[in-house]
């Protein structure tokens, strides 16, 4: 099935409040059909998805988030990972995936990567040794009307605040800021990776453009000090893995194939005084 992706990205936000209701079968079905289907990212690593359902009517608390209000089935993801490695980057680019498919089928989501009850979930999923569950989901309808709470907690990580071109995108080097004229028709592409979720808002993604080569170099940049990594996994691994694939299905939907390939170009990096950029993939097109 082909999806529209930058409808569905543009279309898609974080709901906190559903109708008290669990999935129905026939969205079940589909989401579990799709989600089995789940084995290809860019590094070949397995994630397991799971659907979840809450069995009581309460509000399911869920830490720093606050409460997430109606939902009674949830997405968990699970991966075999040490807590900082390329199996967080699939991770991210897998679950995002399957977020932008929920969408495209009418269902509401919200990516969730902090304190809640992981104890209970590795239960429900029966976690294997040495993996762990770095995020999950509600997913059902949500309600229309967005509550005061959902609206504040919006307003509170900056939801709606976006990094400009200039901060993220470059040309050839860290050097030259790129614009969307020099990207030409992969424009479209990086709008839709400027758009991505991210934990607290800090979109992460540096992507230097190889005009001469045809290729996308994918950087993270790590804030120093950010509590977001000390959660026993370094979450923008995942933030970064949501950017990869975000530009590569907007890239297919262009027409434009790629392959994903770890060779560090050894692009120069400055110095940066709140954190420091690595390397993480690079996305080179395929001629036709």
């Amino acid at each position: 099935m082909k999806l529209d992706y930058i409808h569905f990205i543009k279309e898609r936000i974080s709901h906190r409040s559903y109708i008290k209701a669990p999935l129905s079968n026939e969205h079940r079905k589909i989401v579990e059909s799709f989600i089995n289907e789940q084995t290809e990212n860019p590094y070949n690593i397995p994630i397991r998805f799971n659907l979840i359902d809450i069995k009581d009517n309460q509000p399911v608390k869920l830490g720093t988030y606050g409460v997430i209000k109606g939902a009674q089935t949830f997405l968990a993801g699970s991966v075999v990972s040490d807590g900082d490695d390329d199996a967080l980057v699939a991770f991210g680019y897998s679950f995002e995936k399957v977020v932008i498919f929920a969408q495209s089928v009418g269902l509401g989501t919200c990516w969730l990567g902090g304190t809640f009850p992981r104890g209970n979930f590795a239960k429900a999923v029966h976690l294997k040794e040495y993996e762990i569950i770095p995020c999950i989901s509600p997913i059902g309808i949500p309600h229309e009307k967005r509550t005061l709470l959902e609206l504040a907690m919006r307003t509170a990580a900056r939801s709606a605040k976006r990094k400009s071109w200039n901060e993220i995108f470059y040309l050839n080097n860290f050097d030259t800021p790129l614009t969307k004229e020099q990207a030409g028709d992969f424009a479209e592409a990086l709008n839709m990776v400027q758009i991505a979720p991210s934990a607290s808002n800090k979109q992460p993604w540096r992507i230097v453009y190889d005009s001469q080569h045809a290729c996308f170099h994918f950087y993270l940049h790590t804030l120093n000090g950010y509590v977001g990594n000390k959660l026993g996994f370094k979450i923008q691994n995942i933030d970064i893995g949501i950017a990869m694939y975000h530009f590569e299905a907007v890239a297919a939907q262009l027409g434009f194939q790629g392959v994903w390939n770890v060779k560090d170009p050894e692009i120069f990096i400055p110095h940066y005084h709140d954190g420091a950029n690595s390397y993480i993939n690079t996305w080179t097109l395929i001629e036709s």
